[in-house]
């Protein structure tokens, strides 16, 4: 079951929140959702702060 697009805005922005307190990486606190509706929260929290996208190594 896919979230609605304003519920993957509203746990992208709980997320980036606990990211800002220290409570761990996007990438360790999205895991509590569904398999398949982790990356779409992923890739809002990425276009809300792109900062917080890992850097991929060459």
């Amino acid at each position: 079951m896919a979230y609605p697009a304003y519920t993957v805005r509203v746990l992208a922005r709980a997320i980036i929140t606990k990211v800002d307190m220290g409570d761990g990486t996007a990438e360790e606190l999205v895991v509590v959702y569904p398999p398949e509706d982790q990356q779409p929260i992923l890739d809002q929290v990425y276009v809300f702060r792109p900062d917080l996208k890992p850097v991929e190594e060459i």
